[in-house]
């Protein structure tokens, strides 16, 4: 059976790292055979304080890391939104919700796919 391009993602995320910043860490890699992404979740280094948050792309044909540059962040800019709409909703004041249980559901499956593959050593969604 053919699952096509394989992708390896790593998380390391700990925002409350008690050993100083030397070796904490907040970021998200992902490598596949069409290139590789690196994010970091600056936000969660000396939090609050933070840090900026960084994006770099590998493209396939690529031949070194391309910075990906943006305005904003990962949080607030992509949590505060839905967050305060399904409070506005539940109070009445939102006619509808921006997200979808489904999506959350599909969150989740994918949060559960993680542990699953972090415990078996990969799982194929």
């Amino acid at each position: 059976m053919n699952y096509g391009p394989s992708v390896r993602c790593a998380l390391s995320i700990n925002h409350n790292y008690s050993k100083g910043p030397r070796h904490q860490a907040a970021e998200i890699r992902f490598d596949c055979e069409k290139g590789a992404a690196w994010v970091k979740l600056g936000l969660l280094l000396d939090y609050p304080k933070g840090e900026a948050d960084e994006v770099w792309i590998y493209p396939k044909a690529g031949s070194d890391w391309e910075k990906a540059e943006f305005s904003g962040g990962w949080f607030p800019e992509a949590f505060i939104g839905t967050m305060s709409n399904l409070q506005r909703f539940s109070k009445g004041e939102d006619d509808s919700l921006l997200t979808s249980v489904e999506d959350a559901f599909q969150t989740m499956k994918l949060v559960e796919a993680c542990y699953r593959s972090s415990e078996e050593g990969g799982t194929v969604l």
